[in-house]
């Protein structure tokens, strides 16, 4: 019986292991797609359609850059604006 709970124990343990290299492996992947002069820019773009307005999909990516890197990319909306301008 303890042979058999053990092996549902490591079976487990794999499971979770997989899915947290899944989980990993997704998050590099969308921190990549940020990096580059154009990252942030190509999420924001590709987004759009997704929200209401353009500062609604401009704060959820600006969010989400957070929740990756730690930082903000813009300060504000407006900053976001200026640079597009440029």
């Amino acid at each position: 019986m303890k042979k058999q709970e053990n092996q549902k124990s490591v079976g487990n343990e794999e499971k979770v292991k997989n899915c947290q290299i899944n989980f990993l492996q997704k998050k590099i992947a969308l921190m990549k797609s940020f990096i580059g002069k154009d990252g942030f820019y190509k999420q924001y773009f590709s987004k759009l359609k997704d929200f209401k307005t353009p500062k609604e999909t401009f704060e959820n990516v600006n969010e989400l850059y957070f929740e990756l890197f730690g930082c903000y990319r813009f300060n504000s909306f407006a900053e976001f604006k200026n640079k597009i301008a440029e």
